[in-house]
């Protein structure tokens, strides 16, 4: 129901803005919200822009020198910020031109250090530091000058099974059976002996794999990628992705959402996503909006992911999931296949960052068999 009142509209702006500032177009979605009409609501902005009490270019820049001082964000996490309050692209690089002007990005990186403690010892609190500073928008040469190189996780045996059977053609089409060599765990070659007796892949079918693994699989560089850089864990990106277009980059919705993390096409521009079918940047943006729903939510995962369906306007009106049976499936779909215990939000563990690769020994023993190892043969014969 539409109010009507005289100037009710302008009452209310000036009550919102006395609280804190607002962007024209964050200030125009609260009238909406409200009620007004939207002839009302033109006039005052009108008004309210005449007189100077709405200013979107000033918005721009105290809104990035604010966060940047005061919560030590970076221009990336920044400018997501500004792209989702509604301002125009031009705006918000001249705010982050003058922020730059002002503030020494390493600066702000040596702040955040500092009030963490300093740079831990531990590789594991090491690595947790340098993905906070990623996840406030820094970027990765910036972070590096400060800290210095991220700690490599140490590789295990599963990585380097993984290297070898990658190796050896497994995710591709060569047809040939696998044999693993007795008594080790990483000795892999395609003609069977005495040793090398348990077959891995057989020729007559592809290796077995789950059928919800394997676009993962195919995506998961980047996957891990973009979850490195926006701070949202990978499993929760898989699980958002598999139950919005099940990993088809051309998906296409009903009420015409597209691509990875079904994007709306003015979602897709204030994000700044100009391919919204290109799997990078549509799943850059997906991930970016999400990463903004979880601290507008206070890291209440499941209000996050209503307000990824049904729009982050309606869950905060109601403070709750919405009473809409795909929306609560929705949450409940993607929670359970996040693996997610409680609501809380988590960000990356420190082991999920990606495994050194392992060196691989390509040999030929006397009968002409060939072995791809990730330790000399001698060495794997001594076990």
């Amino acid at each position: 129901m539409k109010r009507s009142r005289a100037g009710g509209a302008w009452s209310s702006a000036l009550r919102a803005l006395n609280r804190r500032p607002y962007a024209s177009g964050e200030l125009r979605a609260l009238l909406q919200r409200r009620g007004y009409p939207d002839a009302e609501i033109g006039a005052t902005l009108l008004r309210l822009a005449d007189s100077g009490l709405l200013d979107d270019r000033a918005f721009a820049a105290g809104f990035a020198t604010s966060r940047a001082l005061r919560r030590h964000w970076g221009p990336a996490r920044i400018a997501v910020a500004l792209r989702e309050r509604g301002l125009e692209p031009a705006l918000i690089e001249a705010a982050l031109d003058q922020l730059r002007q002002q503030v020494d990005a390493r600066r702000l990186i040596e702040e955040l250090v500092r009030k963490r403690g300093g740079p831990p010892a531990d590789p594991r609190a090491y690595r947790r530091l340098w993905q906070l500073a990623l996840r406030r928008g820094f970027r990765a040469e910036q972070v590096r000058e400060v800290l210095g190189a991220v700690p490599e996780a140490p590789s295990g045996r599963r990585g380097a099974t993984l290297a070898l059977l990658l190796a050896l053609g497994l995710a591709g089409s060569v047809q040939a059976d696998i044999y693993q060599v007795t008594g080790t765990t990483h000795a892999f070659t395609n003609i069977p002996s005495r040793e090398a007796n348990t077959v891995i892949r057989s020729r007559s079918g592809p290796p077995r794999r789950t059928a919800a693994r394997e676009p993962h699989a195919m995506l998961g560089e980047l996957i891990e990628t973009t979850a490195t850089r926006t701070g949202v864990d990978a499993a929760l990106l898989s699980a958002v992705i598999e139950a919005e277009s099940a990993f088809n980059p051309d998906a296409v919705s009903p009420k015409g959402a597209r691509g990875l993390m079904q994007l709306m096409p003015a979602t897709a521009d204030r994000l700044g996503v100009s391919q919204i079918h290109d799997p990078e940047q549509n799943l850059d943006g997906g991930a970016r909006y999400l990463r903004y729903l979880i601290d507008l939510f206070g890291g209440d995962l499941r209000l996050a992911l209503a307000a990824y369906n049904a729009g982050e306007n309606l869950v905060q009106r109601l403070g709750r999931v919405p009473r809409i049976a795909e929306t609560q499936g929705y949450v409940t779909r993607i929670l359970e296949r996040y693996g997610s215990d409680s609501h809380a939000f988590r960000t990356r563990p420190p082991d999920a960052a990606p495994v050194r690769r392992s060196r691989i020994f390509v040999t030929q023993d006397q009968r002409g068999v060939w072995y791809l190892t990730s330790a000399p043969v001698s060495t794997l014969s001594n076990r």
